[in-house]
This record gives C-alpha cells, sequence and structure tokens, in this order.
C-alpha cells in the first residue's frame, strides 16, 4: 500500500545501478528498483526469489527500495540463471603394472605369462631365461637383447609392480541455475571420443554458454599419441558428471574426460 504524503510513481522504476568489488567476490553489480508502493516492491521481489537470485528491501516508510545481487558485474539481473562455464586441464597421476610400460608391451604376451609363473615360483631371472630356451616356443620369444626384460623381470620380483605415469584430464564445470534442465554432461557417458570427436563437442556453441577456449584445444590437437595397439584406442573417456548444490541456489554440474589408451572389449567408441 502506498502511505500518506508519499510523493512518486506506485510503478518500480529502475534507478542506476550500485557495483561493488572486493577481491574475494570480484566484482557485484546491484540492479536497483524503487517506487512509493510496497506491494509492487514485494512482487517484483517474489519475481526474483522464484529465480533464486540475492536481493534486499529497505524502506524510508514513504519509498521503498528492492536491490537485486548480480554476481560477475552483468547488467542483467537475469544473467544470474544462465549457465556459467569453467573450462581446466588438470594432471591425474595414475599407477600402471610394469608389464604396461612402454619398453614391456614389445614382448611377446607368451613370454611375459612365463616370466610371471617364474616370478611367482621364485625363480632368479638367470635360471628364467635358461628355461625360456630350453623351451623351442619361447625360445623365439625372447629378444635379442634382454637387458630390458631383465629389469622389468627384477622390478616386479622386488615387489616393484607398478609404476606412475601421468595422465591428462579435461575438466569442466557449469554452474547452473537450479531448475536447469539438459546438459551436454548426460551425453554419450562412458564413451570414447577421438581428439577430433572431442573438440566437435566441447567447441560447440550450442551445447557450451562458453566454448572451451583456443588455448586448451591447441594442446588437445597436439598431445602426441603412443604407439598403436590392435583393440585400443587413444582417446578420450567421458566420466559420469558430479552435480552439488551451490550459493544462491545454483548448480554445479562437473564432467570430466580422461585421456588413455582405452580397451575397446571394455568402452564403445562415439560414433
Amino acid at each position: 500500500m502506498i502511505a500518506p504524503g508519499a510523493r512518486g510513481s506506485a510503478l518500480a522504476w529502475r534507478q542506476p545501478d550500485r557495483v561493488t568489488y572486493d577481491p574475494v567476490r570480484g566484482v557485484t553489480r546491484y540492479a536497483v528498483w524503487e517506487c512509493i508502493d510496497d506491494v509492487t516492491v514485494d512482487l517484483l521481489a517474489q519475481q526474483y526469489l522464484a529465480l533464486q537470485l540475492c536481493y534486499t528491501i529497505t524502506s524510508s516508510g514513504t519509498k521503498h527500495r528492492l536491490e537485486i545481487e548480480i554476481p560477475g558485474g552483468s547488467t542483467d539481473p537475469l544473467a544470474q540463471i544462465q549457465p556459467q562455464d569453467n573450462w581446466q586441464m588438470p594432471g591425474n597421476e595414475i599407477q600402471k603394472s610394469q608389464w604396461e610400460h612402454k619398453k614391456a608391451v614389445l614382448f611377446d604376451p607368451d613370454l611375459v605369462a612365463f616370466a610371471v609363473k617364474n616370478i611367482d615360483a621364485g625363480t632368479k631371472f638367470a635360471d628364467f631365461i635358461t628355461a625360456a630356451q630350453a623351451d623351442p616356443t619361447l625360445a623365439l620369444l625372447l629378444p635379442t637383447d634382454t637387458t630390458d626384460l631383465k629389469r622389468a623381470y627384477n622390478l616386479v620380483q622386488r615387489g616393484s609392480t607398478h609404476f606412475a605415469t601421468g595422465q591428462y584430464v579435461l575438466k569442466h564445470s557449469t554452474n547452473v541455475g537450479h531448475n536447469y534442465q539438459a546438459n551436454v554432461a548426460d551425453l554419450n557417458v562412458g564413451m570414447l571420443y577421438t581428439p577430433d570427436q572431442l573438440i566437435s563437442e566441447i567447441t560447440n556453441p550450442q551445447l557450451w554458454v562458453l566454448p572451451c577456449p583456443p588455448r586448451l584445444i591447441f594442446k588437445i590437437r597436439n598431445l602426441a599419441a603412443p604407439d598403436p595397439h590392435p583393440d585400443y584406442l587413444w582417446s578420450w573417456r567421458k566420466l559420469q558428471s558430479t552435480e552439488a548444490t551451490a550459493a544462491g541456489g545454483r548448480i554445479e554440474i562437473a564432467t570430466e574426460y580422461w585421456l588413455e589408451q582405452w580397451s575397446l572389449f571394455d568402452y564403445d567408441p562415439v560414433v
């Protein structure tokens, strides 16, 4: 209602915005509305409440003021309900079997199986070689230079069954309104993307408000692929997304793509 003696408009009028800054939150803009009717202000506030936007109402008795908080400095209050994209390329440190090392994969699988059997039996490397040379089939599988085979054999026998190696990860997080629906994070989960297929998805302006930046695209294009292996694909596996509530009643959706030489028996490629 309008207080006696109030002068002005019963309709809400947009006033000059108020802008603040602090090092933690960055720039925050406040859209300001004023009128002399508190009912008008309350109805306007309910609209922003439905959008989960933070607001403050102040009243002098004859004039009522509504301030809507807009993080990021946008001039549009509705910008706060739009998706906000963030891209990262953190590194994973993973463990692999010594027999998966790029030098060890050059050994014939039957020779590796015989080596593992001898390691389990506590056989010394020299005795393992003697036994392999005595077998007509295995003798043909022995490398001319057994230096790397000896190193792998001794490492595993001494308990060093795995080695650490890095793995590239592309991580994307989207901060969306609480009532946001379809998201690309729910498509092709668990499937394998070739580098070109990945780039096609993450640069599609129909899927992201802010597509993956050129610097990360350049890096993805220039990552060196290992030697190919039958039934494996050097590709990015899309993981299940994680979702969590964030400030202002919003939802944080995180999606990761992991780069590896993935088995085509375990995973399907994107078509």
